[in-house]
C-alpha cells in the first residue's frame, strides 16, 4: 500500500500533483473572471490558455532563435548533398540509397517531395527542420511535466530551446531536426504508455522509434536507455510490471522491422573514421550543445535532479540522458568500421532527454523565484555559443567548438560570375563537389555552369560525389568559348593548388582574362584562344 502522506505519483491518474495553483495550472482568478461570450473573450481565453502552459514560451523562443538569419547562414558541404540528391527523380533517389548514403534516404525522400512545394529557397527548405524543432520542445516540456510536474516542464523546455546546438541543426538541410523530434516525442510517448497504458499508445512509441531509426540508426541507442530506466521505475512496482515489459519488448521488435531496410543497406556502407578516444567521450557533451560553459550547467543541473523527491521518474529521465552517448561511443570504439558513427550531429537526440532531466534538477526542492535565477545562469553561459552558430559560416563549423570545414562564400563567387556571365559558360573546378555545386546553387537556373571537369555526374552514377577527370586534354577537347576557373583558398596565381597535368591542359586552350577572390576561393575567367 502506498502511504496516504506521499504525493500522488505522476504515472497515477491525478494530473495536478502540485500544491500552488501555479504549479497545478490553475486558470487564475483573470482567467476565470473572463467573460463567456464573444470571439475577442475567446480569443482573450485562449491566448491565457497557451501561455500559461509549460510548453508555449519555450515553443516561442525555439522558432525564434531558429528562424534568426536562417537564409543568410551559407549552405555548406552536406547540405549541398541533401539538395542534389533531393532534386533528383524518385527512381535515381532509391537507385542511389541502393548504392550510398541509405541512412539518410528518409530525408532525402522528404526532402524531395518538399522541394516540389517551395523549389530551392533556402529558407524555404529550411522551415521543416525548424518546426521539427518546436515540435522537439513541445515535446520536451510535456515530458517534463508529466514527470515532474509544470515547473520542471517549463524549465525543460527553457534548456532545450537555448541550448545552441538546437538553432544550429534546426536550419542544417539534413536529418537531424526530425530525429531530435523523433527522440524527444519516443520519450514523451514511452511514458505516457507506462501511465496509462492503451494500444494505440504503444502504437505511438512504436511509430516514434521508427522515425527515429528511419532518419538515423543511431539514435535507437535511446532504446537503451528507456529499457534501463523503465527497469528502475518497474522495479518492486505493484502495477502489472511484466505486461508492460512484454509491450515494451514489443514495440522493439516491430521498431527493428521498421527499419531493417536501412539496416541492410546502411551496412554495406563505409566510412571509417579515426577512433574515439577517453578525451572524445568527455568533449562529446559541449559539442553537441555547441556550449562549453551551457553542457557545464545542463550537467550540473542534470546531477541536481537526484535533489527531486521523484526517484523512479529520476531514474527513468537520469538513463535515457546518460546512457546513449557511452554506448555509441563503445560502439565506435570497438565494433567494425563504426567510427564515423561518433560525431556531435549524429548525437543531437540526446539533447532532450538531457534538457528534461536538468529541468527536474532546477525545480528539485526549490521555490518558484529560484527558478527564473537559474534559467538566466543558463541563458548566460551560452550566449557565446549562441553567437557562433548564428553567424554566416556556422554550418561549416560542424562539430564546434573543434573541427571546422573550410569557410567558402558560395554566395560572393556565383555574384561575380553572375554579374559577366554569358549563354555558353562553363566552369573548370576539380575534384571539389561543394565549389561546383555551391555555386551553382546561387546562380539562376539559366546559368548553371558546366563543370568541364566532370565525366559522369553523381546523378548517373548513382553516387554523392561525380566522377572527375583523369585525361585532362580529352576533357578540354570540346572546351568553351569562356570558362570560370574555381579553386579553393587564396594561391598567388590562378592555378596554384591544380595538379599540373591539368595546368598545362587548360593554358593551351585558356588565357586568364582576370581573377577575383571571394572568402575561401579564387574566380578566375578564362577565354579560349
Amino acid at each position: 500500500m502506498r502511504n496516504s502522506q506521499v504525493a500522488p505519483d505522476v504515472f497515477d491518474p491525478v494530473v495536478n500533483t502540485a500544491a500552488d495553483p501555479e504549479e497545478a495550472g490553475d486558470p487564475g482568478p483573470a482567467q476565470a473572471a473572463a467573460p463567456h461570450g464573444g470571439n475577442a473573450a475567446r480569443f482573450t481565453r485562449t491566448a491565457s490558455a497557451l501561455a500559461r502552459t509549460a510548453w508555449f514560451g519555450p515553443a516561442v523562443i525555439t522558432a525564434l532563435l531558429c528562424t534568426w538569419r536562417a537564409s543568410s547562414i551559407e549552405i555548406w558541404l552536406d547540405e549541398l548533398t541533401s539538395v542534389n540528391v533531393a532534386s533528383r527523380s524518385w527512381s535515381q533517389i532509391l537507385n542511389t540509397l541502393t548504392h550510398v548514403d541509405a541512412v539518410h534516404g528518409a530525408y532525402y525522400l522528404f526532402l524531395h517531395l518538399w522541394m516540389a512545394v517551395v523549389g530551392t529557397s533556402l529558407f524555404g527548405m529550411r522551415l521543416p527542420g525548424i518546426a521539427a524543432m518546436v515540435g522537439a520542445v513541445v515535446c520536451v516540456a510535456a515530458t517534463g511535466q508529466r514527470l515532474f510536474g509544470k515547473r520542471a516542464g517549463f524549465a525543460a523546455g527553457i534548456f532545450f530551446a537555448l541550448t545552441p546546438a538546437i538553432a544550429r541543426y534546426a536550419t542544417e538541410l539534413r536529418s537531424y531536426p526530425f530525429v531530435t523530434l523523433a527522440a524527444a516525442l519516443a520519450s514523451l510517448l514511452l511514458v505516457r504508455a507506462v501511465e496509462q497504458p492503451s494500444r494505440r499508445r504503444w502504437a505511438g512509441y512504436t511509430a516514434a522509434l521508427v522515425m527515429a531509426g528511419l532518419f538515423n540508426l543511431i539514435s535507437l541507442t535511446i532504446v537503451i536507455g528507456h529499457a534501463v530506466g523503465l527497469a528502475a521505475y518497474l522495479w518492486r512496482s505493484e502495477e502489472r510490471p511484466w505486461l508492460t515489459v512484454r509491450r515494451f519488448a514489443g514495440s522493439l521488435v516491430v521498431a527493428g522491422a521498421g527499419v531493417f531496410p536501412v539496416v541492410y543497406y546502411g551496412a554495406r556502407e563505409g566510412n571509417p573514421q579515426p577512433r574515439p578516444t577517453l578525451h572524445d567521450l568527455f568533449a562529446m557533451g559541449p559539442e553537441a550543445v555547441c556550449s562549453v560553459l551551457g553542457a557545464g550547467v545542463l550537467l550540473a543541473f542534470g546531477a541536481a535532479a537526484w535533489g527531486n523527491p521523484r526517484l523512479r521518474q529520476v531514474a527513468l529521465a537520469s538513463a535515457t540522458a546518460a546512457l546513449p552517448l557511452p554506448c555509441i561511443w563503445l560502439i565506435s570504439r570497438y565494433v567494425g568500421d563504426s567510427s564515423f558513427f561518433y560525431f556531435a550531429r549524429y548525437l543531437l537526440f540526446c539533447v532532450p532527454a538531457w534538457a528534461v532531466l536538468a529541468g527536474a534538477g532546477a525545480t528539485a526542492g526549490r521555490s518558484l523565484r529560484a527558478l527564473p535565477a537559474m534559467l538566466l545562469v543558463f541563458a548566460i553561459a551560452v550566449v557565446p555559443g549562441q553567437n557562433q552558430v548564428h553567424t554566416t559560416y556556422a554550418h561549416s563549423w560542424f562539430n564546434y567548438p573543434d573541427l571546422a570545414f573550410p569557410q567558402r562564400d558560395y554566395r560572393g563567387a556565383a555574384r561575380i560570375v553572375q554579374h559577366a556571365y554569358q549563354r555558353g559558360d562553363a566552369a573548370i573546378i576539380y575534384g571539389m563537389t561543394d565549389i561546383d555545386e555551391g555555386v551553382n546553387f546561387y546562380l539562376p537556373a539559366d546559368m548553371q555552369l558546366r563543370n568541364l571537369m566532370v565525366v559522369n555526374t553523381a546523378a548517373e552514377i548513382n553516387n554523392i560525389v561525380p566522377q572527375f577527370c583523369t585525361d585532362f586534354g580529352a576533357c578540354l577537347s570540346r572546351p568553351a568559348p569562356r570558362a570560370w576557373l574555381i579553386v579553393p583558398g587564396h594561391p598567388a596565381k590562378p592555378f596554384g593548388g591544380l595538379p599540373p597535368a591539368e595546368v598545362r591542359a587548360i593554358q593551351s586552350d585558356y588565357s586568364v582574362s582576370y581573377a577575383k577572390q571571394v572568402r575561401g576561393m579564387t574566380i578566375s575567367l578564362l577565354v579560349h584562344k
